[in-house]
């Protein structure tokens, strides 16, 4: 945490005080959870704790590292640069911000930060090591062959390996073969050597000979997992699928808890329309490691081609949040949304864009509105409709980004509806109708649209009684904020939600009751009126 901080007297220092004792009570807790591997709640104790302190660089680094351990390699990645942006020097953040870009094999990126780690740890020879592997699989081979020639002498086979594979690439076949002999004359009968150098025949694209190293490593290690993977993946690249799926079904009997064996299995079987055989295969994947954005994009894709809508749907938007760089997500989400259209014949589709991970991720929101456009295109009079939240004044810097994407990307969306609630509202007729005029006048900067035309293209949708947040609309209330609503033409009004629309038979609030006085179905009925 650093050093601690100093306070004066008076209620101010004290108010101060508490706050920052809280604080530390949240990071505390935060580490703990992380040392305990419980790292979803950890994660939601370094948020809590970094909205109070948003600048804490210990609290952004080792969130990014639960993010990171949680497979939310994007959020862990953006957590570091957040921390790097408050302090260049932070080398713990470097370091992990490299190791995040190595695990989402962005090797450009990685041997960047792992560059730049290493200028304030020179000695650190993982890091070194983890750099000249990034080069190798950037094709930098120089630099990989100096970054090897680095972590010399060394009687290490995979330094040894990795240095003999690059000075085959720059033109030194006479040191690379000299290496290469002294490693198998040393370890010939060794498995994790013949898997060193069936990875780097595989990086090399030099397939006939990786098939022999691995071959022989599982000959070595019968029950090596790993081995049969790349043997797989060998027989893939050379597209000798049946090969590909045996040696998978091998590996899998062999270790029947490796993952990547269980989903390249799944994954080219549904890609041979085998979806019988896939299913199980993919299923087994999504229980091991059910935020794996590859793996919910397979079994989305899987449960699209049966027809199974509903389970489909869930699966591709989470596999949009969790890897937003994915270029088939709105393909396929728009596909997904096609076929509910069909199915039910819809003259409508609304898109909640709303939870911080979709709305908040410039990537997710970009899928979503190109989906939306494939939607339009195909389906010209369909009404296409965003959701997502707003201030008491109108969107925020995210929500106004979601409009101006929309129109650089010509997503033609009909209708723009915020969700003003939640917002620290206090007048919630006034707040509203103020939150609708921003957000009218982000469209009218936008799209070039007068008043009217801006209006037409907006909704509310607003919750019925009392919100999370303890603010009131009441029927009075809800009348006020429709016959705003008609008088300047709107083009939807809605609120959260009908099975709340009855009174609370002992006070507070549910999501089954409203938590105001009223009649049952009196919000409904005032929007009939709309």
């Amino acid at each position: 945490m650093g050093q601690p901080l100093r306070y004066g007297r008076g209620s101010a220092s004290l108010f101060l005080l508490l706050g920052t004792l809280r604080g530390e009570s949240l990071f505390d807790r935060a580490r703990a959870l992380q040392a305990q591997g419980q790292y979803g709640e950890a994660e939601t104790q370094y948020r809590a704790f970094l909205r109070e302190q948003p600048r804490s660089i210990p609290a952004l680094t080792n969130l990014g590292v639960v993010l990171a351990r949680e497979s939310k390699f994007e959020e862990a990645i953006d957590a570091y640069q957040r921390a790097l942006s408050l302090d260049a020097s932070a080398t713990p953040a470097k370091i992990n911000l490299a190791l995040a870009y190595y695990r989402t094999s962005e090797w450009l990126s990685a041997a960047k930060w792992f560059q730049a780690a290493l200028e304030d740890n020179p000695d650190d020879r993982r890091a070194l090591q983890l750099l000249a592997i990034s080069y190798i699989q950037s094709r930098q081979y120089s630099a990989a062959a100096n970054a090897y020639e680095r972590l010399l002498p060394s009687t290490d086979p995979p330094i040894l390996i990795g240095l003999s594979t690059a000075y085959r690439e720059i033109g030194k076949r006479a040191e690379s073969e000299r290496i290469l002999t002294t490693v198998l004359q040393q370890s010939s009968q060794s498995a994790e050597v013949q898997y060193l150098l069936g990875l780097a025949q595989y990086a090399r694209q030099d397939y006939s000979e990786a098939v022999q190293s691995f071959t022989k490593t599982i000959t070595l290690a019968p029950t090596r997992a790993d081995g049969y993977f790349y043997l797989g993946a060998t027989y893939f690249k050379q597209r000798k699928f049946e090969d590909a799926i045996g040696t998978w079904r091998s590996g899998v009997n062999a270790d029947p808890q490796y993952f990547p064996s269980i989903f390249a299995l799944g994954a080219l079987l549904a890609e041979l329309n085998r979806y019988t055989e896939a299913k199980p295969y993919l299923e087994q994947a999504l229980t091991a490691r059910p935020r794996d954005a590859a793996t919910q994009l397979e079994m989305g894709r899987l449960y699209l081609r049966e027809g199974r809508l509903q389970a489909a749907l869930p699966l591709l938007e989470s596999a949009a949040k969790l890897d937003p760089k994915s270029q088939q997500t709105s393909f396929l989400l728009a596909g997904a949304y096609q076929k509910v259209i069909n199915a039910y014949a819809l003259k409508g589709i609304d898109i909640d864009i709303e939870n911080t991970d979709e709305f908040q991720n410039n990537t997710v929101q970009d899928r979503i509105l190109s989906a939306l456009k494939i939607i339009k295109t195909n389906n010209p009079s369909i009404t296409t409709v965003v959701t997502f939240g707003t201030t008491t004044t109108g969107p925020d810097s995210t929500g106004t980004r979601l409009i101006n994407q929309s129109k650089a990307l010509g997503s033609n969306i009909d209708v723009y509806t915020i969700m003003p609630f939640d917002f620290g509202g206090s007048n919630m007729v006034t707040d509203t109708e103020n939150a609708t005029n921003g957000l009218r006048d982000k469209l009218k900067t936008a799209f070039g649209w007068s008043n009217a035309t801006a209006y037409a293209h907006i909704g509310i949708s607003g919750m019925n009684g009392k919100s999370d947040n303890a603010e009131t609309t009441s029927t009075a209330n809800w009348t006020s904020i429709r016959d705003w609503s008609k008088t300047n033409g709107l083009a939807r009004l809605s609120f959260w939600s009908v099975n709340r629309d009855r009174q609370c038979a002992s006070g507070g609030q549910t999501d089954s009751c409203s938590g105001v006085s009223q009649s049952s179905w009196a919000f409904t009925k005032i929007n009939a009126g709309f």
